[in-house]
C-alpha cells in the first residue's frame, strides 16, 4: 500500500476529494456539491476508508492550509454550517466512529496554534456543531481561557461566550476566575470585556474574600476605548471599595489621565486623598500674580501683539475660552539671532555642501546656502578645484532632470543642475516649457544668471541671499550689499525681486537711512520697499515687488495700475506657455511677477502642491516669507491632503506652523481642517502637531478653530469619524488645549444653513461630552445647544446628546484657572523672546 503523502495539503484535500465535486455553475461562479446527511453516499465512501482516512483527519486539526486548500474553502456558499465536512465528521462522532472528547479538544487546540482569523473560523464553527454539554464545556475550562489571550477578536468571542455560559451555571472555580480571566480585559472588543467584567462579577459573588486580589485587575478596564467598559469596571470597584488597597490604588492612579473624563470624578472620589478646591484656586492665583508683574514689565504694544493683554483680560472676565494673539508677522521682530545663516567659507566646503543638496533637494535653506556660495567661489576657485568637482560632477549626471518638456528644471534640484552644471561649462539651458505665470519662474531667471556668472569667472553681487533662517534678509545687510554692487555687477532682475520680497520687518527705518546714498532705479526701489516716498521707474516687475514688501497684506492700488494689463491677458486663466527662449524673458520686466502668481490660487499649481516634492524640493516658502499665505493655500490643495494613493512629502504648510511668529489667517485654518479630515496617516499626524503648536503659543483659540470647523462641516464633505481621535490627541496636549478643542467643537455645532445630517457626528458629540467633563463646563451656548439637538435627534446620538445636554459644569471654574495661567506663561516667554530681539537690535 502506498503511504499517504507528507504534504500539509493533504490531510485537507482529503476533505475536498470526498467532498464530491460535481459540476461549475458557469451562471453562478461556485462549486455545487452533495450535502451530508445521513443518506448520503458520501458518508458511505467515508465510513468504508476511515481506517486509513482516520489518522489524516486527526492531522486536519494541526495544518492551517493556504488561500486554496482549507477547511473553511471546502465548505460551498449553498450548505449550511451543519453540511460540508464538518457536518460529516459531526455525524460520524454521533456514531461512535470518531471520538467525540477528542474532536471538541482537537478543534479548540487548533484555535490556539495561531492559524489566520478566517481560517481559523471552520474550527470554531465546528467545535458549536458539535453542541457540547456544560460538563463537557467545563471540563474544557482552561482551554477556554487560554484562547482568551487570542489577537483574532473572533476567536475570544467564542471562548468569552463558552465561559459565561458555564459561569452562568456556576461551574467555574471563582480563584481559576480571577486568576485567568485578565487577557480579556486587555482585548479591544468590547463584548469579550465587557464578558470578563461579568465573570469576575459572578465569581465574587460566590467568594467575597478575592475582592482585594480582584480590585487591580477591574482597574485594567479604565484604560478599555469603551466608556461601557470602563463604567462597568468602575462600578465593580466602587461596590468592592471596603477591600481597598495599596495595589488598587497605584492601578487607578496610572490610568487617570487615560479613562474617560467622565467617569474621572468617580475614579478620584475612590482615591479619597484629593486636594481642595479652594486649595488648588489659591496656589493658582499666586502663580497669576507673578505673571502679572511680568506681563507689566513688557512693552505695551508687544504685550498685545503676543496676546497676553488677552488672556489677563478673559482671567478678570472669568471667560473660558482665551482669546487668540493677533500679529500678522510683520510687525514682530523675525530676525532670530540664533538662527543665523552662516555663509560657507571654503571651496571645499561648498562641495561637500553643494553634494548632499543635489540629493537632498527638499532642504531648500541649504540648497539657497549653496547657491549663494557657487556664485562666491566662481572667481576665487582653487587651483586644484576640478579634482575637488569632479564628485560633483558625477553626481549632477545622476540627478540630471529628465522631463520630457524641461519643466523640472524649475523645481529645486532643477535649479541646481542650472547653476552647478556652470562650472563645467557643459550644459546652458536654452528653452523649456515654464508657465509664465509659474511663481517659482523668479527662480528659474536667477539661476540662469548665476550660471553665466560662473561660466564668465567673474565676481558678481548676490543681493537675495538670507541672512537668517525663514528666508529672511536683514535690511541694513541688504543696503549693505546693495552699496557694494555698485562696485561690481548685479545678478540681474530676478534676484532684485527676491531680495525685495525677503525683507525683514525690523531694522527699515536705519535702513531706509543708510539706503539714501544708493542710486538708480534698483536704489528708489530699495528705499521704497523700506517706506520711503519715490517716483515708480520703468520696470514694473521690480516696482510690484517692492510694493508688495512695503505692504503684503494690503490691496494695492499702486499694484493694480501697473498690472492692468498683465492680469487681462490670456494669463489670468492659467494658460501653459509654449517652449521659449529663456535668454529673452528677463530683459523686459513683464514676466517677473511671482507675488501676483502666488495670490492666484489658480496659478500655484506648477509649484507641484506636494507631490514630487519629497524628489525634488519645493521652492513655496522660499518665494515670499512676508506673506505666508500662499504656502498655506497650496498646502491646503496639496495630494497629501487628499484620499490620494501615493507617495508624496508633508504640505510645507503644516511645518510651517510650527514656527511660534508664524501668523494664523483664513487659509491655514481651512488648511488645518483638511489636514485633520485626511485620510494619510503621516499628514493628519503633523496636523495633530501644528495644532498643538497654536494652541500652545496662544496663535489660536476655540472660539476661531470652531467657526472654521463649523464653515468647512457646511461644505458637506466631511469624514466626521477621522476627527474625534485626532482631536482627542490635541486635547490631551495640555489643559489649555481641552479648552481649546472643547470650545471649538460647542461652536462647531451651531446650526448649519442645510440642515443635512451628517454621518458619525455622534463620535463628536461623545468626545465634546469628555471635554465638557474634563474641564468642567456644561453647554451654555444658546446656538450650540440647538445644533445639539438637532444631531441628536435619533439614532447613536440621541442618548449622547441628552446627556451632554444635561450635563452641569462646575461653578467654582477650579479647572480653568491653572488653564489660563498656563496660557498667559506661554504667551509672556514669546512677549519677553520678541522684546530681548529688539533689545538686540
Amino acid at each position: 500500500m502506498i503511504p499517504p503523502p507528507a504534504h500539509a495539503r493533504y490531510p485537507i484535500g482529503l476533505a475536498f476529494a470526498y467532498g464530491g465535486y460535481r459540476e461549475w455553475l458557469n451562471d453562478e461562479k461556485w462549486y455545487d456539491r452533495s450535502r451530508h446527511d445521513a443518506s448520503s453516499p458520501i458518508l458511505d465512501r467515508i465510513r468504508d476508508g476511515l481506517d486509513g482516512l482516520r489518522p489524516e483527519i486527526w492531522r486536519q486539526f494541526e495544518v492551517e492550509g493556504d488561500n486554496e486548500v482549507s477547511l473553511i474553502n471546502c465548505q460551498t456558499r449553498r450548505e449550511s454550517v451543519e453540511g460540508g465536512w464538518a457536518g460529516a465528521l459531526a455525524t460520524l462522532s454521533d456514531e461512535g466512529l470518531l471520538e467525540r472528547a477528542r474532536l471538541l479538544d482537537a478543534s479548540l487546540e487548533a484555535l490556539a496554534r495561531g492559524f489566520a482569523p478566517h481560517r481559523a473560523r471552520w474550527h470554531y464553527q465546528f467545535h458549536e456543531l458539535m453542541a457540547p454539554t456544560l460538563e463537557e464545556r467545563a471540563i474544557r475550562a482552561e482551554l477556554y481561557f487560554d484562547l482568551l489571550a487570542s489577537p483574532a477578536g473572533p476567536i475570544a468571542s467564542f471562548a468569552m461566550a463558552a465561559l459565561l455560559k458555564v459561569g452562568k451555571a456556576r461551574k467555574l472555580d471563582p480563584a481559576r476566575v480571577i486568576l485567568r480571566v485578565e487577557p480579556a480585559l486587555y482585548c479591544a472588543t468590547v463584548s469579550v470585556a465587557k464578558g470578563a467584567l461579568k465573570l469576575m462579577a459572578g465569581a465574587l459573588q460566590e467568594r467575597p474574600d478575592l475582592s482585594a486580589r480582584a480590585l487591580p485587575l477591574l482597574a485594567i478596564g479604565l484604560e478599555h476605548a469603551s466608556e461601557e467598559v470602563q463604567d462597568g469596571a468602575l462600578a465593580q470597584m466602587e461596590a468592592g471599595a471596603g477591600a481597598f488597597d495599596e495595589p488598587a490604588r497605584r492601578a487607578i492612579e496610572d490610568r487617570l489621565q487615560i479613562m474617560s473624563p467622565a467617569l474621572r470624578s468617580r475614579a478620584q472620589a475612590l482615591l479619597g486623598a484629593r486636594q481642595t478646591a479652594n486649595e488648588e484656586v489659591r496656589g493658582v492665583e499666586a502663580c497669576i500674580a507673578t505673571l502679572r508683574q511680568r506681563a507689566m514689565a513688557l512693552p505695551a504694544d508687544l504685550r498685545s501683539l503676543a496676546g497676553v493683554d488677552a488672556a489677563l483680560q478673559a482671567i478678570d472676565a472669568g471667560a473660558f475660552d482665551v482669546p487668540r494673539a493677533r500679529f500678522t508677522g510683520m510687525d514682530i521682530p523675525r530676525l532670530n539671532p540664533e538662527k543665523a545663516i552662516v555663509p560657507i567659507e571654503s571651496f571645499e566646503e561648498f562641495v561637500d555642501e553643494a553634494l548632499i543638496v543635489i540629493e537632498r533637494p527638499m532642504e531648500i535653506e541649504r540648497v539657497e546656502r549653496a547657491l549663494a556660495a557657487a556664485l562666491r567661489f566662481s572667481a576665487h576657485r582653487p587651483p586644484d578645484a576640478a579634482g575637488l568637482l569632479a564628485p560633483l560632477q558625477l553626481a549632477l549626471r545622476r540627478f540630471a532632470p529628465k522631463r520630457w518638456d524641461r519643466s523640472d528644471w524649475a523645481t529645486p534640484r532643477g535649479v541646481l543642475q542650472i547653476t552647478l552644471e556652470a562650472f563645467f561649462d557643459e550644459f546652458e539651458l536654452a528653452q523649456a516649457v515654464i508657465p509664465k505665470n509659474d511663481p517659482g519662474f523668479v527662480l528659474l531667471l536667477r539661476a540662469q544668471d548665476m550660471a553665466r556668472a560662473i561660466r564668465s569667472t567673474k565676481t558678481a553681487s548676490q543681493l537675495s541671499e538670507p541672512t537668517h533662517s525663514g528666508f529672511w534678509i536683514d535690511p541694513l545687510v541688504a543696503v549693505r550689499r546693495s552699496c557694494a554692487a555698485e562696485a561690481t555687477p548685479i545678478l540681474g532682475l530676478a534676484d532684485q525681486v527676491l531680495t525685495l520680497l525677503r525683507l525683514a520687518p525690523e531694522g527699515r527705518a536705519e535702513a531706509l537711512r543708510q539706503a539714501a546714498r544708493l542710486t538708480g532705479e534698483w536704489g528708489a526701489a530699495l528705499r521704497h520697499a523700506l517706506g520711503g516716498e519715490e517716483t515708480f521707474g520703468a520696470t514694473r516687475a521690480l516696482w510690484v515687488a517692492a510694493r508688495r514688501a512695503r505692504a503684503p497684506f494690503d490691496d494695492d492700488d499702486r499694484v493694480a495700475e501697473l498690472m492692468s494689463d498683465w492680469l487681462a491677458g490670456p494669463l489670468r486663466h492659467g494658460v501653459h506657455a509654449q517652449m521659449r527662449d529663456l535668454a529673452d524673458w528677463p530683459a523686459s520686466g513683464d514676466f517677473c511677477f511671482p507675488t501676483e502668481a502666488l495670490l492666484c490660487t489658480t496659478w500655484l499649481w506648477p509649484l507641484g502642491g506636494c507631490s514630487d516634492a519629497f524628489r525634488l524640493g519645493e521652492w513655496i516658502r522660499a518665494l515670499w516669507p512676508q506673506n505666508p499665505r500662499p504656502v498655506f493655500t497650496l498646502a491646503r490643495n496639496a495630494k497629501c491632503m487628499q484620499d490620494e494613493a501615493g507617495l508624496c512629502s508633508i504640505a510645507e504648510g503644516l511645518t510651517l506652523l510650527l514656527d511660534s511668529d508664524v501668523p494664523i489667517d483664513a487659509a491655514a485654518l481651512l488648511m488645518l481642517c483638511n489636514g485633520l479630515d485626511a485620510q494619510d496617516k503621516a499628514t493628519a499626524r503633523a496636523t495633530v502637531d501644528a495644532l498643538i503648536a497654536v494652541i500652545d503659543d496662544g496663535r489660536l483659540d476655540g472660539e476661531t478653530l470652531g467657526a472654521a470647523i463649523h464653515d468647512y462641516l457646511s461644505r458637506g464633505r466631511t469624514i466626521a469619524k477621522r476627527w474625534p481621535q485626532r482631536l482627542r490627541d490635541i486635547a490631551s496636549s495640555s489643559l489649555l488645549a481641552a479648552f481649546v478643542v472643547r470650545r471649538a467643537l460647542e461652536r462647531a455645532f451651531w446650526p448649519l444653513e442645510s440642515r443635512a445630517a451628517i454621518k458619525d457626528i455622534h463620535c463628536w458629540i461623545d468626545l465634546l461630552r469628555e471635554l465638557c467633563a474634563e474641564t468642567g463646563t456644561s453647554i451654555s451656548d444658546s446656538d450650540s445647544r440647538l445644533g445639539i439637538e438637532h444631531h441628536g435627534r435619533s439614532g447613536k446620538s440621541l442618548k449622547s446628546a441628552r446627556a451632554l445636554l444635561a450635563q452641569e459644569g462646575d461653578s467654582s471654574k477650579r479647572l480653568f484657572a491653572p488653564a489660563v495661567a498656563y496660557a498667559l506663561d506661554k504667551r509672556l516667554r514669546r512677549a519677553e523672546g520678541w522684546n530681548g530681539r529688539f533689545a538686540l537690535e
